[in-house]
């Protein structure tokens, strides 16, 4: 521009228009653009320039400030590391994602913020500043991270909790000995399929695994054996909706007698064909509601060794487990149990059940055999239920049920008792006392079916 404004002209530009109004008096037949055209040239020049720079940096502080509180994957930050520390796998499926690497604080009531425990983290080798456990990722691809914790830290609730992009993890340098509870570690971790233990996972502190696996859908295998779980009081719902889960190896020497939980512990497992549970001791567990609930593909279960003496609620525990044929739960000791509803409901393909069940404390039967499709004949001579007051649809849906043993049912303070034999087959056999067993129960009785009343050994229509 400048050198432009140094050439010389015929026609001198002016800032005056006076001027040229001169110059046109003297002759000249320019006008006040054509004598200043070069100046005009140049103003305009400079101005686009002016706008162009001006666009450029407005983009350039704009993206600046917009990354400014997420590091470039290959940005160093000082590292503090620790000897305490998770190897996780991550995988990132699309390029400048957010990836939940940890999870910031742990549930209620505990509120733990484990910024203030996570040091530092490594990903891929390259130290990063991560301060609410996420990290934005410029690439796809399969990325390690190292975070390294506090060598104070002893509580792992949710930490992975809802790590959706979470593939493995690597026990090997964490101090596991000195973890008390892994309450829903990775809960809804839905791509988490691969665990290493190392050589000296410890976790005979541990005393709640509530939710520990809980959701993980993609997991297929789990060796439970690394886990000592002694001092465990709490397995709620450890491996629930685990519906990939084919194979859950468990120690033999396992020691579950401190446990008191146990409910939803391997509700929605669809892909487990066998469980052996036979090293359980389950002489304190308090609840077992819908513990094997929905885990469809089960034909074996091995129950053996169950106690169930401290037993309060069972109800739904086999609910929709629609692939076992027979159960012999002769062994079950319910003295205690208020809570028997849905217990079988959904058991579709069940041919043999095997009862001695004490029901002197149940309170509720609802459903308890809805929909048990296949089953011929019940001996419930053992149930005496003084306490009953529910039974709505508790036979209902059983299609082939024809020969039915309450010859010790007491339904003297049944309140509801909707729809308790609907769809049952036109004949069958039923045996009751009608000592105990109430005339507005026995009205609900197919019409068709021989009525046993063993109060006075008489038969009749």
């Amino acid at each position: 521009l400048l050198l432009l404004m140094k050439e010389e002209s015929d026609t001198p530009f002016s800032f005056n228009p006076g001027d040229n109004i001169d110059q046109q008096k003297e002759g000249g037949s320019s006008s006040f653009f054509a004598n200043n055209k070069k100046l005009i040239i140049i103003l305009a020049v400079g101005i686009v320039l002016v706008i162009a720079i001006a666009v450029v940096l407005i983009l350039v502080l704009t993206k600046s400030k917009s990354d400014k509180s997420i590091p470039a994957p290959n940005t160093p930050y000082p590292c503090e590391k620790t000897n305490n520390y998770f190897t996780a796998r991550y995988e990132v499926p699309k390029a400048n994602m957010e990836v939940k690497l940890f999870n910031q604080y742990a549930q209620n009531p505990l509120n733990l913020n484990y910024s203030n425990y996570v040091t530092c983290v490594e990903i891929n080798n390259t130290s990063m500043n991560l301060t609410d456990g996420k990290f934005k990722f410029t690439k796809e691809g399969n990325y390690t991270a190292n975070i390294y914790l506090k060598e104070n830290l002893n509580i792992l609730d949710s930490f992975f909790d809802s790590c959706l992009n979470l593939v493995e993890i690597d026990f090997s340098h964490l101090f596991v000995k000195q973890i008390t509870t892994m309450r829903k570690l990775f809960l809804g971790c839905t791509k988490f399929k691969t665990i290493n233990y190392g050589n000296d996972f410890n976790t005979n502190n541990l005393n709640n695994i509530s939710e520990l696996f809980c959701s993980c859908n993609s997991l297929e295998e789990i060796d439970f054996s690394h886990f000592d779980i002694s001092n465990v009081e709490d397995m709620s719902s450890t491996f629930q909706g685990c519906s990939k889960l084919k194979k859950i190896t468990f120690s033999n020497n396992i020691n579950t007698k401190k446990v008191k939980y146990m409910r939803y512990l391997f509700s929605g497992c669809k892909s487990l064909s066998s469980l052996d549970l036979s090293g359980f001791d389950t002489s304190n567990v308090q609840n077992f509601e819908y513990m094997f609930q929905e885990s469809s593909a089960i034909t074996t279960l091995m129950l053996d060794n169950f106690n169930t003496e401290n037993a309060l609620d069972v109800s739904n525990m086999f609910e929709g487990c629609s692939g076992l044929v027979l159960l012999d739960l002769s062994k079950f000791s319910t003295a205690n149990v208020v809570d028997m509803s849905s217990m079988f409901n959904g058991c579709t393909k069940l041919q043999s059940l095997t009862l001695k069940f004490k029901t002197n404390e149940v309170l509720y039967m609802d459903k308890m055999f809805q929909n048990c499709q296949s089953l011929r004949s019940l001996d419930l001579s053992s149930f005496t239920n003084p306490k009953l007051t529910r039974m709505n649809e508790m036979f209902s849906g059983c299609q082939m049920l024809s020969s039915l043993d309450m010859s010790s049912f007491n339904s003297k303070l049944v309140v509801e008792m909707t729809e308790t034999f609907y769809e049952l087959p036109a004949e069958g056999t039923i045996t009751y006392d009608s000592s105990i067993f109430t005339e507005n129960l026995l009205s609900l009785i197919p019409s068709g079916w021989t009525r046993a009343d063993k109060s006075n050994q008489t038969l009749f229509e």
